[in-house]
C-alpha cells in the first residue's frame, strides 16, 4: 500500500501554497500593467486624438508624463512583487520551478524594456514615444502570456496572449491618436477585467 509520509505531504502542500502565491503576484502585475495601459493611454486619447483632436485640453505634455510614471509604477510593481513571490526558496514540486521561471521573465523583461525604451524614447517626438512605449509593452505582455500557457497548459492564457497581440498590431499600424485608444480599451480594459476575474477565482480557491 502506498502511504505518503508526513514530510513527503508537507512538501506537497508547501509547492502548492508556493504556486497559489505567485499565480496571485502576477495577476497583480497583469493588474498594474492594465490599469497603466487603461489610465495612461485613455488620456493621450482625449488629449490627442485621431488627426490631433482634443476631448480635453489637458497641460502640455502631462498625458505623456502620467503615462511613463504609470508604466514606471508597474515596472516598479513588477520588480517588488517579483522579489518576494520568486526570490524565497523553491519548494521540489516541478510546476514550482516552472512558475518561478515565469515570474522571473516578467521581472528581468519589463525592468529590461524600462531601461532600454526609456533611454530611446528620449530621443523621440511624444507621438513617436507614445507608439514605441505601446508597441513594446503591449507586445511582450503578449508574448509572456503565450509562454505560461505553454507552463500552466492554460488556454485562456495563449487566447489573451494571441490578442493582446492583435490589439498591438492593429494600434500600431492605426498610428498615433488610435494607437491610444485600441490600447487603452483592447490591452488595459481586456487585462484589467481579465485580471479581476482571476482574482477573484483564486480567492475563492484559497
Amino acid at each position: 500500500m502506498d502511504v505518503t509520509s508526513p514530510e513527503a505531504s508537507r512538501q506537497t502542500q508547501q509547492g502548492a501554497e508556493t504556486v497559489a502565491r505567485i499565480k496571485h503576484h502576477v495577476q497583480v502585475m497583469h493588474m498594474a500593467w492594465g490599469l497603466a495601459w487603461l489610465i495612461g493611454y485613455g488620456l493621450r486619447f482625449l488629449d490627442d486624438g485621431p488627426g490631433g483632436r482634443v476631448f480635453v485640453d489637458l497641460p502640455d505634455r502631462l498625458p505623456l508624463i502620467v503615462l511613463l510614471v504609470l508604466l514606471a509604477g508597474a515596472g516598479a510593481t513588477t520588480a517588488i512583487l517579483g522579489v518576494r513571490a520568486f526570490g524565497r526558496g523553491a519548494t521540489d514540486p516541478r510546476s514550482t520551478q516552472q512558475a518561478k521561471r515565469y515570474g522571473t521573465a516578467w521581472l528581468v523583461g519589463f525592468v529590461g524594456l524600462i531601461i532600454t525604451i526609456g533611454k530611446i524614447s528620449s530621443d523621440l517626438s511624444p507621438h513617436q514615444s507614445e507608439l514605441l512605449w505601446g508597441a513594446t509593452t503591449t507586445g511582450l505582455v503578449g508574448a509572456l502570456h503565450m509562454s505560461g500557457s505553454a507552463i500552466w497548459g492554460d488556454r485562456e492564457q495563449f487566447r489573451m496572449g494571441l490578442w493582446l497581440t492583435l490589439v498591438n498590431v492593429i494600434g500600431v499600424i492605426a498610428g498615433p491618436g488610435w494607437q491610444a485608444l485600441i490600447i487603452c480599451l483592447g490591452a488595459g480594459g481586456v487585462t484589467v477585467v481579465l485580471a479581476t476575474h482571476n482574482l477573484l477565482r483564486l480567492g475563492r480557491n484559497s
